[in-house]
């Protein structure tokens, strides 16, 4: 794993702050039911279906290209995409220590003033025999007009406890 360059720390910066100003200005989530909450929904469920299935491709055209990662448990960053595609790749070739990972979930609300998307929910890690790790996340996601389809740009994960 590389170590980040200043540049990067200043987008995690930039993505951070960015995913706290899409909270409306009373800080409560508006869970909302629109399209464009279902298209995030299903952006989630396919890059879900990809994990399992160790479908690099998805899960490379889900991510956009300066994607930001931030780990449950001792909060390692992932910037980029490429970053992220090795991570990937090494779970998927970790036999029975794969961990599968799903998230899912609890509330997407859109922004009124761009196409963005801030998504929480929980999330699961487990191995073969069940065993792993659960916890509490947060995504934003952004309608790519080009691509006509959203992509992820940030998740941050906490850890809340062990699966056994």
């Amino acid at each position: 794993m590389r170590i980040m360059k200043f540049s990067q720390y200043v987008r995690l910066l930039v993505v951070s702050i960015s995913v706290l100003m899409a909270l409306p200005s009373n800080a409560e989530m508006s869970c909302e039911s629109s399209s464009i909450v279902q298209q995030v929904t299903e952006q989630r469920h396919l890059f879900n279906r990809a994990i399992q299935a160790a479908d690099i491709k998805t899960i490379e055209s889900i991510l956009a290209k300066d994607v930001q990662l931030v780990t449950g448990s001792d909060s390692i960053i992932f910037a980029g995409r490429e970053q992220q595609l090795e991570v990937w790749l090494s779970d998927f070739n970790a036999g029975s220590a794969r961990m599968i990972y799903t998230r899912t979930p609890t509330c997407i609300s859109q922004s009124k003033n761009s196409n963005m998307a801030l998504e929480s929910g929980d999330w699961r890690g487990e191995d073969s025999s069940g065993k792993g790790f659960y916890g509490v996340y947060s995504a934003k996601w952004r309608l790519v007009e080009e691509l006509k389809r959203w992509q992820l740009e940030a998740e941050i994960f906490m850890t809340v406890g062990e699966l056994k």
